[in-house]
C-alpha cells in the first residue's frame, strides 16, 4: 500500500535527478571500488580473495547488465576541457602532493602512507596479548597509491598522491550538473561549488567579538573551548585537509543526487554503498536519511525496490559486512558523547552550549537554507533533510575531534552547495532579488576557502617524510579510531597474517638500495 506523504516533499531535478547509469557512473564506481578490490587481493588469504572477487565480478556482472547503460558523453568537449583544467588546479592545492603548503593533518597521513608503502600487507602495529593491532580506519582512499608506488618507488609518492585525488576531483565535478551554457556560466558554477562555506567569519565576529586571523584555519570558530563540538568544514577545507574522506563521500553524493528518481539506481547501490566504509566509515551514516528518503519516494511511488539482482545483494552483504567488521574492531574504545556533556566537560555550560548552537546554526546553513527554499523549484525535501541532518549532528560528539560532525556532515553540505548552484543558474525561477541573498551568504562565506588557498599557495611548503612511522606521530599511542585489535576469530581465518611495519631506520636503509618491496 503506498505511503501517503505529499508529492511536493519528494519532487526532484527531473532533467538531472533521473539519469540513466552511464559510462560516467561506471567510472566513478571503478574509482570508488579499486581500493576494495586491492584490499580483498592483498588483504585476504589467496583462496578466500579468490572466491570473494569472484562474486564481485558476478555481481558487477548481474547489476549492470540489469539497467541500461549508455556509453556517450554528455559534457561538450570544450566544456570538459574548463572542468578538467579547474580540477587539477584545485587538486594541486591540497597538502598531499607536497606541491604547495600542507597542513599540519599530513604529518599523520603521510606517515600512514608510508607505513601502507613500506610495508608487505594487511601492515601490524604491534602484537600484544594474543592479536595483532591493524590499522583499519579510512585507508582505502591511500592503497591504489601505495600499490604503485611499490612498484616505482616512494620518490613518487607525492605525484601519485596528486594523480589520485585530481582524478577524484575530476570525476566528482563531471557528475555535477553543472550549466550547459556559456564559459562565464561554466565557471561561476564551479566557483561555487569550489567557495562553498558557511560564513565562518562573521560567525567569528558574533561569538568571538573579533574578526579571525587572516589565513590561520576559522573553520573551529563555533567551539566553546577546544574542539568542543561543532565545525562544518567548506568544501575546499575539506579537500585540502583530508581528501581521503572527502572525495568518496563527495562521488557518492553527487552520484545520489543524479540517479535517485533513477528506477535502475537500486542494483547501481548494491555495489556502490559497500565499497565505501573501506575508504571512509562515515559515508554511509551521512547517506542514510537521503537513501530513506529515496526509498520512501519509492514506497509512496508504489514503485518499491524492483528485482535486486541476487549476485550483487551477495556482494553488498559479504563485503560489505566484511569491511563494516574490520572498521568497528575495538569501536568501543571511541569515546561518545552529547554535544552538551563535550560543552560541559571542555569547561562551558548549558547556556554556553545553547549558544554557540544557535549562532552556529545560523551561520553555517540555516540562513542558506532559508534563502534557498523560495528559490527553489524541485528538491525542497531534499534541503529540508539536509538541513534537519546538519541541526542534529552537533548534538552528538565522537572522537577526539568530533568526526562525526565533520565528516557525516559532508553528504549534507554537498548537496546544499549542489542546490545553491542550481538555484542561481536555473533560468526558470523569477526570483532574482532572492538569488541575491544567497549571493551574499556565499560571498561571506568565501572568506574560508580563500583562506585555504591563500595559505597553501603563500607559505612555505615542506617535504613528506614517508620514512616516519603512525605510532610515531601518535607518540607511540596507537588511537582508537585509526587502529583496531584484531580479535576477531572470523577476521583471523580470513585474512592473511598481518606482518610488522618497517622502522624508520629500516626505510631509510632501503632506500639507499634500488627500490624494492620483499614479499
Amino acid at each position: 500500500m503506498p505511503i501517503l506523504l505529499p508529492k511536493r516533499v519528494f519532487d526532484s531535478d527531473a532533467p538531472h535527478s533521473a539519469h540513466r547509469i552511464d559510462a560516467l557512473s561506471v567510472a566513478a564506481l571503478a574509482y570508488l571500488a579499486l581500493p576494495v578490490i586491492i584490499f580483498l587481493t592483498s588483504w585476504l588469504r589467496p583462496w578466500y580473495a579468490v572466491l570473494v572477487l569472484g562474486l564481485a565480478a558476478a555481481a558487477t556482472h548481474s547489476a549492470l547488465t540489469r539497467v541500461t547503460v549508455r556509453w556517450q558523453g554528455e559534457i561538450p568537449a570544450k566544456h570538459f576541457i574548463v572542468i578538467l583544467v579547474v580540477g587539477l588546479a584545485w587538486a594541486a592545492m591540497g597538502g598531499g602532493s607536497h606541491f604547495v603548503y600542507a597542513n599540519p593533518d599530513w604529518l599523520v597521513r603521510d606517515s600512514i602512507i608510508g607505513d601502507l608503502t613500506f610495508s608487505e600487507w594487511p601492515p601490524s602495529y604491534g602484537f600484544r596479548d594474543g592479536s595483532h593491532y591493524l590499522l583499519r580506519s579510512a585507508i582505502g582512499f591511500f592503497l591504489p597509491i601505495a600499490a604503485v608506488a611499490k612498484q616505482v618507488g616512494p620518490q613518487w609518492l607525492g605525484v601519485l598522491v596528486f594523480a589520485w585525488t585530481a582524478l577524484g576531483t575530476i570525476l566528482f565535478l563531471v557528475l555535477l550538473p553543472l550549466p550547459n551554457g556559456s564559459f562565464p556560466r561554466l565557471l561561476l558554477a564551479l566557483a561555487v561549488i569550489i567557495c562553498f562555506s558557511g560564513m565562518d567569519v562573521l560567525g567569528t565576529l558574533l561569538l568571538h567579538g573579533q574578526l579571525p586571523i587572516f589565513p590561520l584555519r576559522i573553520e573551529w570558530w563555533g567551539e566553546f573551548a577546544f574542539r568542543t563540538a561543532f565545525s562544518y568544514s567548506s568544501l575546499t577545507g575539506q579537500l585540502l585537509w583530508a581528501p581521503n574522506h572527502a572525495l568518496p563521500i563527495w562521488i557518492a553524493t553527487a552520484l545520489f543526487y543524479r540517479h535517485w528518481k533513477q528506477p535502475d539506481f537500486i542494483p547501481y547501490l548494491c555495489l556502490l554503498l559497500p565499497v565505501l566504509p573501506l575508504s571512509t566509515p562515515f559515508a554511509l551514516p551521512g547517506l542514510a536519511p537521503f537513501l530513506v528518503f529515496m526509498l520512501l519516494d519509492r514506497w509512496r511511488s508504489g514503485q518499491g525496490l524492483g528485482r535486486l539482482p541476487g549476485p550483487a545483494l551477495a556482494f553488498a552483504l559479504v563485503v560489505g559486512g566484511l569491511i563494516l567488521r574490520l572498521q568497528t574492531l575495538d569501536i568501543d574504545a571511541i569515546v561518545v558523547r552529547s554535544g552538551t556533556e563535550a560543552t560541559i566537560a571542555e569547561g562551558g555550560g548549558t547556556s554556553g552550549f545553547i549558544r554557540n548552537y544557535f549562532v552556529f546554526v545560523l551561520m553555517e546553513f540555516a540562513i542558506l537554507g532559508f534563502a534557498l527554499f523560495p528559490v527553489l523549484r524541485h528538491s525542497r525535501g531534499i534541503l529540508a533533510l539536509a538541513m534537519g541532518v546538519l541541526a542534529l549532528l552537533p548534538l552528538l560528539s565522537l572522537g577526539p575531534s568530533n568526526d562525526l560532525v565533520l565528516r557525516v556532515s559532508t553528504p549534507s553540505l554537498v548537496l546544499m552547495a549542489i542546490l545553491c548552484q542550481r538555484a542561481l543558474f536555473d533560468e526558470g525561477s523569477p526570483r532574482r532579488y532572492r538569488k541575491g541573498y544567497i549571493a551574499v551568504v556565499l560571498l561571506i562565506g568565501l572568506n574560508t576557502p580563500f583562506n585555504e588557498l591563500w595559505r597553501a599557495a603563500t607559505w612555505r611548503h615542506w617535504p613528506a617524510n614517508y620514512t616516519r612511522t603512525f605510532p610515531d606521530t601518535q607518540g607511540g599511542v596507537l588511537p582508537p579510531h585509526y587502529v583496531g585489535r584484531l580479535d576477531d576469530p572470523v577476521l583471523r581465518n580470513l585474512m592473511r597474517t598481518p606482518s610488522p611495519i618497517p622502522t624508520a631506520q629500516q626505510r631509510k636503509d632501503r632506500l639507499t638500495k634500488p627500490w624494492a618491496i620483499e614479499q
